[in-house]
């Protein structure tokens, strides 16, 4: 089992979709979970050692699950509903081989299983980082238009390909120059940047666990493709991960050499294009921001009409256009608006008390790293909706399994742990 975890965690980001019938996607990603799940569940009972989430999390995750199916019965398109409940169905079904696996394997299990996770979200920053550079030996729109007719389909399938077409985001601007931003071969470039800005801290556990310095160099590579997804989104959230990260150590570290690196880095920062696209946050005339904003006062609106119940999963887009089809991408642009429109506050609750008793686990046996990966995820989550995401909700299971899990017997490696 834990090899297979370590395997299906390497190759996420480049997990591909079948298309069986038109209009049907099937990610690899969601067969690859139910057989991980069936493997885990069958070989416990089997051998008599089926080991369950303690109820804490069990009961929250069971409820949020059966509230998704629930919310069909009120939902204006009940069709939607089951799709959209069967794929978060189908995903958390990880969270159950996961939890048992870091509880009973112990913390070389735990470390080789994070080690495949960034070693494919390196690999995958390194083709989005390549991509971002292709724009400029064969030109923006030669480079466009093979990304997006001829990678994105297969990766994403037919027709989530043809709709990330229709819509795209992979394009940016920046100083009055357009961009193709760094996206490899996720639907678009603000998933990528949160991929790799979570990924980065547990690049940081892996170094601090092992003392392997090419983990650095690893989280190195990135930190470069967060920066080149131009998703400002992820800049915050990798800033509030850093915070959260370096927080305990600020008294012993406090130094003016160290206060002067930091300032100089940062100016460097600004005065580059992604300083510029960073700052733009702040501006009233970007319309992006302005965009957004209207989109959460809209979504504000409609949870005050159904604030406990929502309006039902999957049913958020005909509340604003009741002409919309199934893959017209309207939503909040926030995790926690988005659900809580859909399911109601009675939905949304369960979530919140997953995300804050992962938070507050302690995490003195393995460092602050991946309490902040988790605060990553959670603070970008404010500005995107990566719950429908067949690779950014995996990695979110993965996160709260790694810090809901029973911590290891054994304590920090002298050596490194895949030795």
């Amino acid at each position: 089992m834990p090899t297979f975890l370590a395997l299906f965690f390497f190759l996420l980001p480049f997990q591909f979709a079948l298309s069986p019938l038109p209009g049907i996607d099937l990610p690899v990603a969601r067969l690859l979970v139910i057989i991980l799940f069936l493997v885990w569940l069958f070989s416990g009972l089997k051998g008599r050692s089926l080991t369950l989430p303690n109820p804490q999390i069990l009961w929250p995750t069971l409820f949020f699950l059966v509230w998704l199916v629930l919310s069909s019965l009120w939902a204006l398109q009940p069709d939607w509903a089951w799709r959209k409940s069967a794929f978060l169905f189908n995903f958390f079904l990880l969270l159950f081989p996961l939890l048992a696996v870091f509880s009973r394997e112990g913390q070389k299990t735990r470390y080789r299983i994070t080690a495949a996770l960034v070693s494919g979200a390196t690999l995958s920053g390194i083709m989005g980082s390549l991509q971002f550079l292709s724009q400029f030996v064969f030109g923006l729109e030669k480079t466009y238009t093979f990304w997006t007719s001829s990678i994105l389909p297969f990766f994403l399938g037919q027709a989530f390909g043809a709709s990330v077409r229709e819509y795209p985001s992979l394009l940016v601007n920046v100083s009055d120059h357009t961009l193709l931003r760094a996206s490899g071969f996720f639907p678009d470039p603000h998933l990528f940047g949160l991929y790799s800005a979570t990924a980065l801290f547990l690049a940081i556990w892996l170094w601090r666990s092992s003392g392997k310095r090419f983990w650095l160099f690893f989280g190195s590579i990135l930190l470069l493709a967060t920066l080149l997804s131009f998703s400002r989104g992820a800049y915050l959230a990798l800033f509030c991960g850093t915070i959260v990260l370096t927080f305990p150590a600020l008294k012993q570290y406090f130094s003016l050499r160290r206060i002067f690196f930091v300032l100089l880095l940062s100016g460097l920062l600004v005065f580059s294009p992604i300083g510029n696209r960073l700052l733009s946050s702040f501006s009233q005339n970007d319309g992006s921001v302005n965009e957004r904003l209207r989109l959460w006062e809209e979504a504000a609106d409609h949870i005050s009409e159904r604030p406990l119940g929502g309006v039902g999963l999957g049913s958020y887009p005909l509340l604003v256009d009741p002409q919309a089809l199934y893959r017209t991408p309207i939503y909040a642009h926030n995790l926690y608006l988005d659900v809580w429109a859909e399911i109601g506050l009675v939905g949304l609750l369960p979530l919140l008390f997953l995300f804050l008793i992962a938070l507050r686990q302690r995490t003195s046996e393995y460092g602050e790293a991946p309490r902040a990966a988790l605060v990553v995820f959670l603070v970008h989550s404010f500005f995107e909706t990566p719950l429908f995401s067949v690779h950014c909700l995996p990695l979110l299971l993965f996160l709260l399994a790694f810090l809901l899990a029973p911590p290891p017997s054994m304590n920090t490696y002298e050596s490194d742990p895949l030795s």
